[in-house]
């Protein structure tokens, strides 16, 4: 709140790592201030918030159909919107602005899916929840595995979300980057997630080197995200969250690493 000045046109909050990111107070902090909001939703695909699917919040939801995400077309995305100007608009503008058969109405682009990526989604969309389900089993193996092992935590369930486990985010209070050489020592590929921040990447940094987000910061310096998905196993699963657990157990040898 304290960053809105007359210049503020929007907000754009994330949903982050396929949980929602308590839409209904941004919205009421969107209509406190005047702002449009547009939700960054790429890593929600078929979550919810109190009881309503993410797609549904604010002026709009973008969600990206990336071959990286839980729901994919290789590549592509959506946008969501309950605004029915808005909808024809963006209508308009995926299609190059085409009204009619030689009208242009207003600017725009080929945002058109092509026939193979939609054939993609509608077979994703056939597996989905079994996709999910494999998702939420394995959290819920590496949070029994690694129950009780200082210096490791995941984020607790909320009862009034769904989310879609796509990513298996661990916050690791010490020793972080050591723990990523050892697992990718062990071929175990864990990741940073996003490190280092984007105000520390181009074009950014170049702009304002001394920006500091301290808040933003201290959370990626913890953030290890591990493996996940349909083809990692129960016993992976176990195997990763012991390698986990016998380096944490050896916290002088993981910092001289």
């Amino acid at each position: 709140a304290r960053k809105v000045t007359r210049q503020t046109s929007a907000v754009m909050p994330v949903h982050l790592w396929g949980e929602p990111c308590r839409p209904r107070d941004f919205e009421t902090f969107a209509a406190r201030h005047g702002l449009s909001l547009v939700f960054d939703s790429a890593h929600a695909f078929s979550c919810e918030s109190e009881g309503i699917r993410v797609a549904s919040f604010g002026s709009a939801e973008i969600f990206s159909f990336h071959a990286t995400k839980v729901f994919n077309s290789f590549e592509g995305g959506a946008i969501t919107t309950n605004d029915a100007d808005l909808a024809k608009a963006l209508r308009l503008a995926v299609n190059f602005g085409f009204s009619g058969v030689d009208q242009v109405a207003s600017m725009g682009t080929n945002g058109k899916m092509t026939e193979i990526c939609a054939a993609m989604g509608l077979c994703q969309l056939e597996t989905l929840d079994t996709t999910l389900a494999k998702n939420r089993s394995n959290q819920a193996v590496y949070a029994q595995k690694l129950a009780g092992v200082p210096g490791i935590q995941f984020r607790p369930d909320c009862a009034s979300e769904r989310r879609n486990y796509q990513y298996c985010v661990a916050e690791v209070s010490q020793w972080r980057d050591q723990l990523l050489k050892v697992l990718i020592a062990e071929n175990v590929l864990a990741r940073r997630y996003f490190y280092p921040g984007v105000h520390k990447m181009e074009p950014y940094v170049s702009r304002d080197p001394q920006l500091k987000m301290p808040g933003a910061e201290a959370v990626a310096s913890r953030i290890l995200v591990l493996p996940t998905g349909t083809a990692v196993s129960e016993e992976d699963v176990a195997k990763v969250a012991e390698i986990i657990s016998l380096a944490l157990s050896e916290p002088d040898r993981l910092a001289n690493l």
